[in-house]
């Protein structure tokens, strides 16, 4: 029985010893069938991965008819055409024969890499030196790669107790089930931006490591990093990983949850446990995340604050690790609160209508409206960083949301005159601030929008809008309550400490802030939005506007109606490395106590390896997620944390050039004063 058994870990018989050194026939045969079948496996899901939004990502690693990076792509189809040919039809015909023959020693699938960690120890000990760890280390996972987990649910969910419903198998088997249901869980009340009204929904944070090490299983997130970690000798006494519910605002995780306290006692006890100050490693979100955290916990509490005091980050955190930080926002934030659209949902084609036809853009728009942690990464700056034009391809200024040329226009919506927008000046705008805006006032708002956007409109009057619209909740919406995009103030208000472009770096002369990410990869920029007329109406539907997938200006980096400039393929260049190459260097104002800001970028070189099939880009990558896989940004981790090396400043994109044309622009640059905030205070919602 132990021969027949290739896992039994029993005493071999003299049988299993001979099978062991030359396997049978039959024995061999059925290992390569069960290799065949694993391998066909991971083909299947590969595939599946292509058709439902591979092609974009594709794209993105330069493949299709047009080339490389930065330029026009026409189409899906050219680049899984050129990928396939060249990269996934060799690589499966050389898997295969190693499989069905029994010889993977020319198959990657048996290649076991040297591991960033092993590689990096071993290194030192050649040189005749030893590495360990110095710096705790604690992670803070981004946007949407955190796992939520079900407390408590309605009658269609609540068999799935404890259970991920987000960032599991089980979400898609749930999604699967009843998606309105699943998507009612998912939920954040707009208004309060806490649990569904009701009391029965609570989703909850994933705590450990396995909240963010995979996605789902296979699809590693932070497990790389932390496995090169373990190689050198950490382990969760001197490493740990902090959740959170990334749907929420920021202040409101500590008002239900207690968070930000938990998140100041959790480095307290790691100084004092191991004596030396914690390495905070943020990756996406997760960066601006650390940023409130650090002007969060000098503030006193009567300010909201955690009364740390002022040299409680000087005392207590020795680097800001800064991987792919979204530190100015991502434009895709306003497309998805908008519409309920990114680029790949925008030219599905076909595909869209089936899209739409199972979950309508106005539920992803109104499920993504109410998280309003989305809100809290819409673009920060205002025009005078992001409607320059400094770093797009033509370097001209344009708008970040445009009307597209083939837009048509609706009839002018009746409305009080004043648009139906609340302001400071007119507090009788609003037909009643007590209430829920009814259809006519959003629809007034709205009005107000189409008109104001126009070649006078700002990107600055955009935000605003979207401040007095809600996602279609009105301006008492948490989102817009706990996000005041208002620069310029010598003392800016909780509301305002998620942006780096209103609130100083604290004051601790020793922080080290390295800002590392990728480059090298198209990214969403702007859009060409239409209005959604609804057909037979002259009014726009819900939502208000679509991305058009009709306008294409190659000159411009414009396809489907998607513009897009350098960055790592969900950030933008712009907002991943502005404050961190210039904005926050001889800044006395925004960087007070002359913290030290290192930056490191590392160019996008794709590569497709079987043993990793699902969309991953190898250990090279600049891809958002996938630099989380690059084996010199590993390396540099390392090095920061251990002590073992110094990392040093290293650019490789033009964004010296670009912050240059921004402060020059008589327009541009951080002295520009943006206005839009909400006119009404985070806290509880305002009832006079």
């Amino acid at each position: 029985m132990a021969a027949a058994n290739p896992t039994s870990k029993g005493t071999a018989t003299s049988a299993g010893a001979a099978s062991a050194s030359s396997p049978s026939p039959a024995t061999g045969s059925n290992k390569a069938t069960r290799r065949l079948l694993t391998f066909l496996c991971i083909i299947a899901a590969f595939a599946l991965g292509l058709h439902f939004g591979g092609g974009a990502y594709l794209r993105t690693q330069g493949y299709g008819a047009a080339g490389r990076a930065g330029q026009f792509v026409p189409s899906y189809s050219d680049a899984i055409q050129e990928f396939v040919e060249r990269d996934l039809l060799p690589a499966v015909n050389e898997t295969l024969a190693a499989l069905l023959t029994g010889d993977e020693s020319s198959s990657e699938a048996k290649a076991q890499p040297v591991r960033p960690g092993e590689a990096f120890k071993k290194q030192a000990v050649d040189n005749g030196a030893t590495v360990g760890p110095k710096h705790p280390v604690l992670f803070v996972p981004g946007f949407i790669t955190g796992g939520l987990q079900l407390w408590s649910g309605e009658e269609c969910l609540k068999h799935r107790f404890r259970e991920g419903i987000w960032g599991s198998t089980t979400m898609a088997a749930a999604f699967l089930a009843d998606r309105n249901c699943w998507m009612k869980h998912v939920a954040l009340d707009p208004i309060t931006g806490m649990d569904p009204e009701g009391g029965e929904i609570k989703v909850r944070a994933q705590a450990g490591f396995e909240a963010a090490d995979y996605f789902v299983s296979g699809f590693w997130i932070l497990s790389k990093l932390i496995h090169s970690l373990a190689d050198v000798g950490y382990d969760p006494s001197n490493m740990d990983m902090i959740t959170y519910d990334w749907r929420m605002a920021f202040p409101l995780l500590e008002e239900r949850d207690g968070f930000l306290t938990d998140f100041k006692l959790r480095i307290e006890r790691m100084v004092e446990k191991n004596g030396e100050k914690v390495a905070l490693l943020g990756h996406s979100m997760g960066n601006c995340l650390i940023f409130f955290f650090l002007r969060w916990v000098t503030e006193p509490k009567e300010s909201g604050g955690g009364g740390g005091g002022t040299d409680w980050v000087e005392r207590n955190v020795q680097s800001f690790i800064n991987v792919g930080g979204p530190l100015l926002g991502v434009p895709k934030a306003t497309s998805a609160i908008l519409s309920g659209e990114m680029e790949e949902t925008a030219v599905l084609g076909k595909m869209g209508d089936l899209l739409e036809a199972y979950v309508s853009a106005k539920k992803r728009k109104d499920l993504v409206a109410s998280w309003a942690a989305v809100w809290g990464m819409l673009p920060k700056g205002g025009p005078a960083l992001w409607e320059i034009g400094a770093d797009l391809a033509k370097g001209e200024p344009m708008q970040l949301l445009q009307k597209s040329p083939t837009s048509t226009t609706s009839q002018e919506i009746i409305n009080d005159g004043n648009g139906g927008v609340c302001s400071d000046d007119d507090e009788n705008v609003c037909h009643d601030p007590n209430s829920s805006p009814t259809p006519s006032e959003v629809d007034a708002t709205i009005q107000e929008f189409i008109k104001m956007n126009s070649e006078e409109g700002t990107f600055d009057d955009v935000l605003q809008f979207m401040l007095d619209w809600g996602g279609g909740a009105g301006p008492k919406a948490a989102a817009a309550r706990y996000h005041s995009f208002k620069s310029g103030t010598n003392k800016p208000t909780i509301a305002q400490w998620h942006n780096p472009v209103a609130t100083p770096l604290p004051q601790a002369p020793s922080l080290k802030i390295y800002c590392l990410y990728g480059v090298g990869v198209p990214t969403e920029r702007g859009y060409s939005y239409k209005e959604n007329i609804v057909e037979g109406s002259s009014t726009p539907g819900d939502p208000p506007f679509l991305i058009d997938p009709t306008h294409n200006d190659p000159d411009r980096n414009i396809a489907n109606g998607v513009l897009t400039s350098d960055g790592d393929g969900s950030v933008p260049l712009l907002s991943l490395g502005y404050m961190c190459a210039d904005g926050w260097l001889g800044n006395d104002k925004l960087n007070p106590s002359k913290v030290d800001v290192i930056t490191k970028e590392y160019m996008h070189e794709g590569s497709f390896s079987i043993s990793d099939p699902l969309a991953r880009s190898g250990p090279k990558s600049g891809e958002h997620c996938d630099v989380l896989g690059n084996e010199q940004l590993a390396f540099d981790v390392l090095k920061i944390v251990t002590g073992a090396g110094d990392v040093g400043t290293s650019i490789v994109s033009n964004i010296k050039e670009i912050a240059k044309r921004i402060n020059s622009h008589e327009m541009g640059g951080l002295d520009f004063v943006s206005k839009a905030e909400s006119r009404y205070q985070p806290g509880p919602i305002p009832t006079e």
